[in-house]
């Protein structure tokens, strides 16, 4: 069932490229989404920026498709994937020196703990207040890739100034 729900989805896209574009530039369209992860940049490169990426959006899917089990609805994945993604960067910069090859761990868990402390706006939002899980989560969502970036860009220890990046 669940290949054949890839197949029909795979061809409602194709038919609306089909109304929306050309035909040629449609069928270019499709064949990259079939062949893109593993072709266009060359066989390995291609397969190891699908394996790069591939785990964010997974991740993602996963915590919007448990809560959808559960009866809820989770709009803020994205949001809460962001900070755990910037806590762990946080405590492997500056963890490192303390705990050495420990640290990963550390930052798998303090990632988690950030997404759940995100989370929590949205649930007590909703508890206390009565706001919309939806609208709460959205605008949530765009809130935190600018409070990561200030996060970020505040710390000496992990964003250097002069060369523009991450340490």
């Amino acid at each position: 069932a669940a290949i054949l729900t890839i197949v029909i989805g795979m061809l409602f896209g194709l038919v609306v490229l089909l109304l929306v574009t050309t035909p040629q530039n449609a069928f270019g369209a499709f064949r990259e989404l079939i062949t893109g992860g593993f072709l266009s940049m060359g066989l390995n490169n291609g397969i190891g920026r699908m394996l790069f990426y591939a785990p964010s959006y997974l991740m993602c899917g996963l915590a919007v498709g448990l809560t959808f089990k559960t009866g809820s609805f989770n709009i803020g994945a994205c949001g809460q994937f962001i900070i755990g993604d910037v806590a762990a960067i946080f405590i492997c910069i500056l963890g490192y020196p303390v705990f050495g090859s420990f640290t990963w761990v550390l930052a798998l868990i303090g990632a988690g703990i950030a997404g759940m402390l995100w989370s929590m706006i949205t649930a007590v939002l909703l508890v206390t207040r009565g706001v919309n899980l939806i609208l709460s989560g959205m605008m949530l969502n765009y809130t935190i890739p600018l409070i990561c970036n200030w996060a970020i860009k505040s710390c000496p220890a992990v964003y250097d100034k002069t060369a523009n990046w991450t340490n």
